[in-house]
């Protein structure tokens, strides 16, 4: 008998799966307008792409670059830079789902439930957004999925190779973003599915020694980016902006402490259930009970919990995406109770129908089905924490209207040379114009903060010169609302773009070269 005539309904399973996954992540990919991070992303890689001396230019705002460099492939071979930059994530997606299958499969040896967690993935909202977004966080959950699979792997199998490739994957964790090290810092966990009582002593010294070679080999290439000199930037930004290094934490009071702890954990949680909605929460309870699997699914539980408190402890700044690599890996545990429950429905294992099992996984898919549809379909309308909903859909990170004037400017640019201000020099604007119009000789683009009640000289020079065009989509102290000019400027709207009952104001404006 062959492989395939063995595996056919397997194979046969697995490709169904596959398709429907890349059905739910391609379909309508632009959809959602282009966010804040997205546009700096990908002018990132845009620039490293066409110069190696800035290969590390992510390093410059504390970031890795390893997302940066496996964005060149796409960058090559697709033209528009928003979807080449999402087809990142939507392949990391797959080596997300991938690696679950093989999680699950490692934990429970049952294939069924594997696949089921391969559903349970597709159709978990937070994975599906950030699946179809050009940010870095579902390649970290990749990573955070594989090692956590090779880990488990490196017990049953403690070999050389195993350890190498467990290094490379953490390698890859923090090359990606520096929530790499958890996975580092939790492998000794792994030692609770370690069979003292079965193996040698000998062989216990042989997975701490390949563990720890393991552990070398990620801190090898990560020390790799000490060849730039803005290494130093990726602590600076965390202890800046994210996070509380541990010396300052230690000067906060403890009420302050306690403040910032509950406030966090808070967040945290509430964002947690909304994505992971009533049935997952229903099955994970279901799946936790038992004393089958108890060793691994502790594992699967610290990984989400150590994360989660050491965010909620020293967390300054908080999004929903952060929960992203540490709750995929409790999908296993939601797909074994989906399993279980339909061992009690039916009282008995062998009597399990396919339908059965399958009937009950519908029912635990539905209100996540939900919520992806919204996310895929209507944006506007899906019910997603607010959160996320505000910065990527309904307030001014949301680059509504930039599709619109990068078409108007392009046509502009045609037939000559044209001038474009932007409001803000970092960000979605002057990067999202940069990132489809920097290579056109016709277009010169520069950003300029802060905004003031009078116009800068500098535009009605240009304006004299040439076609003058001045974008404004944020907030600013001169401006009447988000998205329009202070009244004293001498401007001409041209596109206006309002969205989410114009909560979300944009207005590409032409300067009057009279003023």
């Amino acid at each position: 008998m062959t492989f395939l005539q063995k595996y056919r309904n397997e194979l046969l399973l697995a490709l169904g799966i596959i398709v429907l996954y890349f059905l739910t992540r391609l379909i309508l990919l632009n959809k959602l307008p282009i966010f804040t991070d997205e546009a700096i992303y990908i002018r990132w890689a845009q620039i490293a792409l066409q110069d190696p001396n800035w290969r590390f230019i992510s390093l410059t705002d504390g970031k890795p670059p390893l997302q940066t460099w496996s964005m060149f492939v796409f960058l090559k071979l697709i033209q528009d830079p928003l979807i080449a930059g999402r087809m990142l994530s939507v392949f990391s997606g797959l080596g997300s789902m991938i690696g679950l299958w093989f999680l699950s499969n490692h934990i429970f040896k049952n294939k069924k439930v594997a696949f089921i967690t391969a559903l349970l993935y597709i159709f978990y909202p937070l994975a599906l957004l950030h699946d179809r977004l050009a940010l870095e966080d579902s390649l970290s959950a990749m990573w955070y999925i594989w090692t956590l699979y090779i880990s488990f792997l490196l017990v049953k199998k403690i070999s050389l190779g195993t350890s190498y490739t467990l290094g490379l994957a953490f390698g890859g964790g923090v090359l990606t973003k520096s929530i790499g090290f958890i996975s580092m810092a939790l492998l000794p966990f792994i030692l609770l599915v370690f069979p003292f009582r079965r193996e040698p002593r000998r062989k216990l010294f042989h997975l701490i020694g390949y563990g720890l070679f393991a552990v070398f080999i990620g801190l090898v290439m990560y020390n790799f980016l000490r060849l730039s000199p803005y290494y130093g930037m990726i602590s600076a930004k965390n202890n800046s902006t994210f996070i509380y290094s541990f010396s300052e934490w230690l000067t906060l009071p403890w009420l302050r402490r306690y403040d910032i702890f509950t406030g966090n954990i808070y967040a945290l949680m509430q964002w947690f259930l909304e994505y992971f909605n009533i049935t997952y929460v229903i099955f994970l309870v279901v799946g936790l009970f038992g004393k089958k699997f108890y060793q691994e699914k502790l594992i699967l539980v610290i990984y989400f919990i150590a994360p989660l408190v050491f965010d909620a402890i020293f967390g300054k700044v908080l999004y929903p995406r952060y929960l992203l690599f540490m709750t995929v890996v409790l999908l296993p545990i939601v797909a074994y109770g989906i399993w279980q429950g339909s061992v009690f429905l039916t009282k008995s294992q062998k009597k399990i129908g396919e339908w059965g099992v399958i009937g009950i996984t519908v029912i635990a898919l539905l209100p996540t089905m939900y919520v992806s549809y919204g996310l895929i379909s209507n944006p506007l309308t899906a019910p997603i924490p607010r959160a996320d909903y505000n910065q990527y859909i309904g307030d001014w990170p949301a680059g509504w209207g930039v599709t619109q004037s990068v078409s108007y400017l392009r046509q502009q640019a045609s037939k000559q040379k044209i001038y474009i201000a932007t409001e803000g020099q970092f960000g979605l604007m002057p990067a999202s114009f940069e990132m489809y119009l920097v290579r056109n000789p016709n277009v010169t683009i520069k950003g300029y903060w802060p905004i003031e009640d009078k116009m800068l000289h500098e535009l009605i020079t240009m304006a004299k010169r040439m076609p003058t065009y001045v974008y404004f989509y944020q907030p600013c102290v001169g401006c009447p609302s988000s998205g329009i000019a202070p009244s004293s400027w001498p401007v001409t709207p041209i596109l206006v773009t309002t969205e989410n009952n114009n909560n979300v104001h944009v207005t590409l404006y032409k300067v009057n070269p009279s003023q």
